[in-house]
């Protein structure tokens, strides 16, 4: 994330060059070939405002850049696929991928998610309920303590809670952004008997 916004929505050149740099930046990690996802902060997307394919968010960081980069060698040879939530949109996305003997279902959720995109978020999870389940959002609050134990749901974390983990029992990891601060935590018994979730905040 880039503070592009910072200047409210009329400030959309600098957005437009902060974005630019960023995209630049990304291409580092692309050009090693290491699969990887992307989802959009609150400062990418001027906190939910500018959404949808148009966005500025698209231009830079659109599926068609993801879409080339599923299809390198490197991704094949790691099992690893891109799917954008909506065509021409990654607001939202999920990938798949193997490692350890292991398959995963990875579901990124961009900034201020909607109940729509929660739905979806589901759906992805239920149709690859034998995947061992991993989702990417601002969804803790930091820790105030020393050992960054304990700690409370952000701004969307209870919609991501409520529909999207409690209700699938694969999701075994949650990693956080956003939130300046850490956190680190095993949930139990999350929605179901026996359905443990290690969620971690590093920003």
């Amino acid at each position: 994330s880039v503070q592009n916004w910072n200047g409210g929505a009329s400030d959309e050149a600098r957005a437009r060059k902060q974005l630019e740099f960023a995209s630049q930046t990304q291409k580092l990690l692309e050009d090693t070939g290491v699969p990887h996802a992307i989802l959009p902060g609150n400062d990418d997307n001027l906190a939910g405002g500018d959404v949808g394919e148009t966005s500025v968010y698209n231009d830079y960081f659109g599926p068609e850049r993801y879409h080339a980069l599923a299809a390198s060698e490197s991704w094949k040879a790691a099992g690893a696929q891109y799917h954008p939530w909506k065509e021409g949109d990654n607001q939202n996305s999920y990938n798949l991928f193997s490692a350890g003997g292991q398959d995963f279902v990875t579901v990124n959720l961009g900034y201020d998610v909607t109940p729509e995109e929660a739905q979806w978020a589901s759906s992805v999870l239920k149709q690859y309920s034998t995947r061992n389940a991993i989702i990417t959002h601002a969804y803790h609050a930091y820790s105030s303590s020393p050992d960054g134990r304990g700690t409370k749901l952000s701004h969307d974390g209870e919609i991501i809670n409520d529909l999207v983990i409690a209700d699938n029992p694969n999701v075994a990891l949650v990693l956080s952004g956003h939130e300046r601060g850490v956190s680190i935590m095993v949930r139990k018994d999350v929605g179901s008997a026996g359905h443990n979730v290690a969620e971690l905040l590093a920003d």
